[in-house]
């Protein structure tokens, strides 16, 4: 919190049981809005502060602060929660914090690592006392939050840790399926794009922000040209499957031939346009080859 480049405090004050900060997260000075918290001892202080901080979280709630309540709550929101010769949990305490977590709108992460955050010395008693509990916007801006509870050591409490998962799997490749490049108008489609496109950068970001527009393009032209899932610009499809057979003469310089099957499948489709067309392709589509076609259905 004391570092300006990873959080700049704008605000910040007190009250009993707890510790309430604003400021700004990171370069791109995202607001927040940090809760530490230690709750009382006594259920009937500790109710009293869920009823500060769920005032504090509503005057949050109609903007676009990112909230983030965190530390020792000293309650459990469900009985499963306690365990050990001394798990009795008042219900009123269990009831009154659950209902303080639901109807500030927070969002109680799943703790992975352990079930529970403190530990009686003897171990006689355990709880999941240690919590963060985030807000709809705090989601949206890190959608991969996590809390994980870490290894105790001489403290009776296990710390736990908020942390945000970056999945980042590398650029996206740029893919083309095979059988476009033989539809009539495909190239020249590509060609007109490829030279509208205005960059202005070094070489290598202007053919980065080329393909990207490009995959967009594409993506709208394939949905005209062969419509969506749900919706397709042929009228009327056929399939049929075919075997050719293909003259081989033998390497040793005999006169011997032979002949060999080859399978193929034909998709023959009518568009919408009343163009015909003919896709001849042998095993996967990535070898297809459409050829367009004056005649009437092979089928």
């Amino acid at each position: 919190m004391r570092n300006n480049e990873l959080f700049d405090a704008s605000s910040w004050w007190h009250m009993e049981g707890a510790v309430i900060v604003n400021g700004y997260w990171g370069s791109t000075r995202i607001e927040c809005c940090i809760v530490n918290v230690y709750a009382p001892c006594l259920l009937a202080e500790r109710s009293e502060l869920w009823d500060r901080l769920q005032q504090i979280i509503s005057s949050n709630s109609n903007s676009c602060v990112c909230v983030c309540v965190a530390g020792d709550f000293n309650s459990i929101r469900k009985t499963s929660e306690r365990a050990g010769r001394r798990a009795q949990s008042c219900r009123r305490d269990v009831e009154a914090f659950d209902s303080f977590v639901r109807d500030s709108g927070l969002i109680d992460l799943p703790l992975h690592g352990r079930l529970f955050t403190w530990y009686m010395p003897d171990g006689s008693c355990k709880s999941r006392l240690d919590r963060f509990l985030i807000n709809n916007r705090w989601i949206s801006k890190w959608p991969n939050s996590a809390q994980v509870g870490l290894q105790r050591s001489l403290s009776d409490h296990c710390p736990i840790l908020l942390e945000i998962k970056v999945k980042d799997s590398g650029p996206k490749p740029f893919r083309c399926i095979n059988a476009w490049m033989s539809f009539l108008g495909f190239k020249d489609f590509i060609r007109d794009k490829w030279n509208n496109y205005e960059v202005e950068g070094w070489g290598g970001y202007i053919i980065k922000e080329k393909f990207k527009k490009l995959k967009a393009d594409l993506k709208m032209w394939n949905q005209d040209v062969f419509g969506t899932e749900n919706e397709s610009c042929y009228s009327r499809i056929y399939v049929k499957r075919i075997g050719c057979y293909t003259r081989n003469q033998e390497r040793n310089g005999s006169k011997k031939e032979t002949l060999t099957k080859t399978s193929f499948t034909v998709v023959w489709m009518e568009m919408e346009g009343g163009e015909k067309w003919h896709i001849l392709y042998k095993g996967s589509l990535r070898f297809a080859f459409a050829i367009e076609t004056q005649g009437d259905s092979i089928a």
